[in-house]
């Protein structure tokens, strides 16, 4: 694993360079240089100290994927909606609190991955996101259904899961809705194990801990801790990867392939001698 804190001004110079992955690095800030990279389809940040990106983003005219999952961004900048070849967007486990209105400018986007972070509301301008397919919206802070998610037309997979909501009134206006993953703050607990023993360890699926037999605590996120609790309720078991994709992050994309496996690494670690998952060809 690299510890890379910058992306050098060199890249720049990479005129031809089409995908650019620089995963699970300590990567705190992307010089304007960025935006100089006139070809580029991929821009992969996932896992690394972002707090902001700069405005030369907007340059990448030819930019169709962009995940920024397990950063530090509490803003995105306005010219994020230039993008106008983007079809995936993936911002899971950052600090947004609002998103820029401009993301309505989106005419081609086709999955959006907002999950684990701190919205209350969408834009208005979200209404424009009529390419729109997949939206995760889980581990947020909605108590109710934004209007302006209610207009998007071409909606078929909807995530909505720990948020604030007591009602989903206002649902049947998704028309071309195929999937809905959803828990009401107020419904009633299943009879469903939530705290698992795993040999010196306790990890409990609800208050998204691990606690050390020493009594230190690890606190997850709400998605290591989902992908844990589907381990520990299959234990023994096979389980293919297409299934906890879709269970955990709601698609089975390649990217998201990846990051699952730095998900599991990253469990490893914490439950050291404990959680072994043994992968057989790509299943």
């Amino acid at each position: 694993m690299n510890k890379f804190t910058t992306i050098s001004d060199d890249i720049g110079k990479l005129k031809n360079l089409q995908k650019l992955h620089f995963m699970v690095n300590q990567v705190k800030t992307i010089y304007p240089v960025i935006g100089d990279l006139s070809n580029l389809t991929v821009l992969n940040a996932f896992n690394n100290k972002l707090v902001s990106l700069p405005s030369s983003i907007s340059r990448l005219k030819k930019l169709a994927i962009l995940i920024l999952d397990r950063n530090q961004l509490a803003s995105l900048p306005s010219e994020i909606g230039d993008l106008q070849n983007l079809t995936l967007l993936s911002l899971a486990n950052n600090q947004l609190m609002t998103l820029p209105a401009e993301l309505g400018s989106l005419k081609n986007i086709q999955r959006m991955i907002i999950s684990s972070n701190q919205l209350t509301t969408l834009p208005q301008r979200f209404v424009q996101l009529q390419t729109l397919q997949k939206l995760n919206l889980d581990g947020n802070k909605f108590s109710k259904l934004p209007q302006s998610l209610m207009q998007l037309k071409n909606l078929q997979l909807l995530h909505l899961g720990d948020n604030q909501l007591s009602t989903l009134n206002g649902i049947s206006q998704l028309k071309s809705l195929e999937e809905l993953y959803n828990r009401l703050a107020d419904a009633p607990e299943l009879n469903e194990t939530h705290v698992f023993e795993l040999g010196k360890y306790r990890f409990d699926s609800k208050r998204l801990t691990i606690q050390m037999a020493s009594g230190e605590t690890k606190k997850l996120t709400l998605r290591e801790a989902e992908l844990l609790k589907l381990l520990c309720q299959n234990k023994n078991k096979l389980i293919t990867k297409t299934s906890i994709l879709m269970h955990v992050w709601g698609d089975d994309s390649f990217f998201n392939s990846r990051s699952m496996d730095v998900f599991i690494s990253h469990l490893r670690k914490y439950l050291k001698d404990v959680l072994v998952v043994k992968q057989f060809g790509n299943a």
